[in-house]
């Protein structure tokens, strides 16, 4: 004997609200990945280590054959390049 399916009654308010965050959502990543662009390769390449591969700093060192000074300044400039982008888009207002 097959088991009967029970469906619930959905909430097109909660299916708007679920779509408007997700169109948020891909707009936000969109701008992440636009500010990336905006980074030399060096930069990019920290970033992505230290941040999207939670590498340590000195972790990204050895992958990428830098000093720790030059990874450390990688990340500052590109978090300010990235920051300052953000913030012309209307993000931390």
């Amino acid at each position: 004997m097959r088991a009967k399916k029970h469906f619930e009654d959905l909430n097109t308010s909660e299916i708007d609200k679920k779509n408007s965050s997700e169109i948020e959502y891909s707009e936000e990543k969109n701008d992440i990945y636009t500010t990336l662009k905006l980074l030399s390769e060096e930069e990019k390449a920290v970033i992505l280590l230290c941040y999207m591969e939670e590498m340590t700093h000195k972790e990204a060192t050895k992958i990428l054959k830098m000093p720790l000074g030059t990874v450390k300044t990688h990340v500052l400039k590109s978090k300010k390049k990235m920051g300052e982008f953000l913030i012309k888009q209307g993000y931390g207002n």
